[in-house]
């Protein structure tokens, strides 16, 4: 990737040996910290540096490991332009905790290293997160919290919330402790073909819940009617394998069954 200082990154984050210190040290409680602070990162967005503060303010546990003389510039280089997805952004927190730790530790002469490693997975990391969380897991966790919600009220509410929430909190943690082990080679975890197999299962089962809300919906409306809740089955299978194809996309599919859902109320 052409960031420098690539073997600084290579062995144990804890070798108090090189400056004789143990304050540089980052523990696991700074990192529990940070992925707290994580879920703020969003709130001071703006359109000047995007997420550059909410970083900032995610490293602070991070700031209280380094030599007091290295603060300053280290607030200054975290408050450049950064903007990613929220949620993948951890990755980066990881990695970006440990090279500043190895920084100090290891006397690298500049900080370029750690700005090019921030501005080259911004993109990457936005992809992904945008299709895995923004276009699959949130709209999919929506339609499990409508297909309860239409059976027993206002616990759908609550699956909504666990069905995004549990495997959006493993993955914040996940990615900022891999973060943390792997620094400047968590890169190699980092590629849209590497997850697209994920987000097309989701697509997939996606496709199946939009067909299964459709199937609730309409018999939630009619209940009487078996000829109804016969044809929305059926159109259920037809999107999970219309989506299978990838020969339509999912706004297209959700239009038509709805349409059809529209027709066989009125017929019924």
């Amino acid at each position: 990737m052409g960031l420098g200082h690539r073997g600084a990154c290579r062995g144990s984050p804890t070798v108090a040996g090189v400056t004789g210190s143990m304050r540089t040290l980052v523990r696991t409680s700074d990192l529990w910290r940070v992925w707290w602070r994580s879920f703020f990162i969003q709130g001071s967005w703006n359109f000047e540096r995007m997420l550059a503060l909410g970083f900032c303010f995610a490293l602070i546990p991070i700031a209280g490991r380094i030599p007091k003389s290295k603060r300053a510039s280290f607030l200054q280089r975290h408050l450049q332009f950064f903007n990613t997805h929220p949620v993948t952004a951890a990755w980066v927190l990881g990695a970006v905790a440990k090279l500043e730790q190895q920084a100090v530790a290891q006397r690298w002469p500049e900080d370029r290293p750690i700005r090019l490693f921030k501005e080259r997975l911004c993109g990457p990391l936005g992809a992904i997160g945008d299709t895995l969380f923004w276009s699959r897991a949130k709209p999919l966790a929506a339609l499990v919290g409508l297909i309860v919600g239409m059976h027993i009220g206002w616990w759908g509410v609550l699956a909504f919330l666990l069905a995004y929430n549990v495997p959006h909190l493993w993955f914040r943690h996940h990615a900022l402790w891999q973060g943390f082990r792997e620094g400047f080679e968590v890169v190699r975890r980092i590629s849209m073909r590497r997850f697209q197999p994920y987000a097309d299962r989701l697509a997939a089962v996606g496709a199946l819940a939009v067909g299964m809300a459709l199937v609730c919906g309409v018999t939630w409306l009619r209940p009487q009617s078996l000829a109804v809740a016969g044809a929305c089955t059926g159109s259920a299978v037809v999107s999970f394998l219309a989506l299978r194809s990838s020969k339509i996309s999912v706004s297209v599919l959700v239009v038509v069954l709805l349409l059809l859902a529209a027709v066989l109320v009125a017929l019924s």
